[in-house]
């Protein structure tokens, strides 16, 4: 399902891929594992019609790598924005914390402006 903005175009939506998509593991100490609910959720952003970026803090030589992992994945997307800067703290209107008490609904429910 597509979520539009008031302008009637399909969403934006920015995913972090460390500990996010994938399982948290550093990708330069091993191989990260998928993160198959977000990966799903993602999938059904997609398939909606909305536009989804994966949104990086790796740096661009790891981008050969990084799509790799997303197409063996079978995530989705349109593009690919590396090296959004590591930080201990993120101050973001429009962020959503991934940990256990999200839910897809929960992501619906803000993409349409119901919380």
């Amino acid at each position: 399902m597509a979520i539009f903005n008031s302008n009637g175009k399909p969403k934006l939506i920015s995913v972090d891929m460390d500990g996010t998509l994938t399982d948290g593991t550093p990708f330069w100490k091993g191989r990260p594992q998928p993160h198959h609910g977000m990966i799903d959720l993602v999938r059904k952003l997609y398939e909606g019609g909305n536009h989804i970026i994966i949104w990086t803090a790796r740096a661009w030589m790891y981008a050969p790598e990084t799509v790799g992992w997303l197409i063996e994945h079978n995530v989705p997307f349109h593009g690919v924005y590396m090296q959004k800067g590591g930080s201990d703290l993120y101050l973001d209107d429009k962020a959503i914390r991934v940990d256990d008490t999200l839910t897809e609904e929960k992501v619906w429910d803000i993409l349409n402006g119901k919380i």
